[in-house]
């Protein structure tokens, strides 16, 4: 046997498997390569399109349930607000008892003039905020940065019934409307007048049963709201620490020239803002 001809059959034998892989490979490159990198596209554009960070966020205030009752007891709007070490040092501050005070001290310190400009960055960015109702926002933070907080308290408080508008607005044009048992109910929670479920206090006390995620803590956000911010409550106690809306909308309440109280309007407005961001992304369900 002639061994030459044994190699030539074999170079033969490893020529031609080279030429079918080739081939399929050729063939691969053409038919599959194309849907593979196509797919790959698809994914990666959907997962560019995801605020990893914005669910972060909304998972730690969400799972946090002890602090924002904390929050709620202290009558302090940080709830949606995620930080941490601030979220420690409230809550290593009323370990023993609960120290509003101590918590507000704390709250002024971390809501510094950095903290309002990342807010007003944020209503910058918000669609749901219409041009003319940014200028007003802007204004009221810079004078809020110039310590000027009896006009800054009062600018955001006059705006809150429009975002509850703005609010009940994206709702109804999403469709998330509540039937008549649901108002009820909601009615009954927050002891609301049946006849008034449609108020401001009851607009908003609906909206916040809207969102998919967080029901409890948008609850306790509305309880807030409800009880402090938007009650006629004559009581100088409440005045000295909470801006009620109605009191400084009607010139009644005027001890409001503080930090304090420009800050939680601050919070006030822009938990409101975002409640309406989250609004518009429930997915309706046939």
């Amino acid at each position: 046997m002639n061994p030459n001809s044994e190699d030539n059959n074999i170079s033969k034998n490893i020529s031609s498997a080279l030429l079918k892989l080739a081939s399929a490979l050729e063939w691969h490159e053409k038919n599959i390569t194309p849907k593979i990198v196509k797919t790959v596209s698809v994914v990666a554009d959907v997962f560019s399109r995801i605020d990893f960070d914005k669910i972060q966020k909304w998972a730690n205030i969400f799972s946090n349930l002890s602090y924002m009752s904390l929050l709620k007891d202290l009558k302090l709007p940080l709830f949606l607000i995620d930080n941490s070490a601030m979220q420690k040092e409230i809550i290593d501050a009323c370990e023993k008892t609960l120290d509003e005070r101590k918590a507000v001290e704390i709250a002024l310190k971390y809501c510094d003039s950095t903290f309002i400009d990342g807010i007003l960055a944020y209503w910058n960015k918000c669609e749901s905020i219409s041009t003319d109702r940014k200028s007003i926002l802007q204004e009221a933070l810079f004078l809020h940065k110039e310590r000027r907080y009896y006009a800054s308290t009062s600018i955001l408080m006059c705006q809150i019934y429009g975002f509850v508008t703005d609010m009940n607005k994206v709702a109804k044009k999403k469709g998330l409307i509540l039937d008549y048992e649901d108002k009820k109910a909601v009615a009954e929670h927050f002891s609301i007048k049946e006849e008034n479920i449609n108020s401001e206090k009851g607009l908003l006390a609906q909206m916040t049963t809207l969102p998919e995620e967080g029901n409890m803590v948008w609850i306790m956000i509305a309880e807030y709201i409800i009880k402090e911010i938007l009650c006629s409550s004559d009581s100088k106690t409440r005045w000295a620490t909470q801006p009620l809306r109605n009191k400084i909308c009607h010139g009644s309440q005027l001890n409001f020239n503080t930090e304090e109280h420009s800050l939680k309007a601050v919070l006030v407005i822009d938990i409101l803002i975002q409640l309406i961001e989250q609004l518009k992304e429930v997915e309706i369900t046939e």
